[in-house]
């Protein structure tokens, strides 16, 4: 039975929160950790900015998927089902974001700097808005 008040949208910006406060507490009494490449809370905002597509089952939002989405031959073994673990990847969309972010972290650069003409959004086959909106996200 489908729960109708059940919202993607809102389940996924609770997960996504929970996820950054654990991160900022483990952190915070670790010491030895410097800082925190915040993927999730990039995910969330392309979501909410309707940059992303938050249903990751495709539903009718704007936006590229930031999950499933493989390249031709790229898929994983598990995708009879989605509750199967390989069923749940990024897409190239997420990949790059998470690359942007996690380059933008370690590098110190703003990633906006890459511009429409990126060599691996290009690579990737991500349109040129679409990697000028993921950049802004990051």
């Amino acid at each position: 039975m489908v729960n109708e008040n059940f919202n993607t949208t809102d389940a996924l910006g609770q997960l996504t929160d929970a996820y950054h406060d654990a991160y900022l507490a483990a952190a915070a009494q670790d010491g030895h950790i410097v800082g925190i490449a915040a993927t999730g809370d990039a995910w969330s905002r392309a979501w909410t900015e309707g940059i992303a597509n938050p249903d990751p089952y495709g539903g009718t939002a704007p936006g590229v998927s930031l999950t499933f989405n493989y390249l031709e031959g790229s898929q994983p073994s598990t995708v009879d089902k989605p509750t199967d673990a390989g069923f749940h990847h990024p897409s190239i969309y997420g990949a790059y974001l998470n690359a942007l972010v996690l380059f933008q972290t370690i590098a110190g650069t703003d990633v906006r700097v890459f511009g429409a003409s990126e060599k691996a959004a290009q690579t990737l086959g991500i349109s040129a808005p679409a990697a000028l909106q993921l950049q802004q996200v990051a």
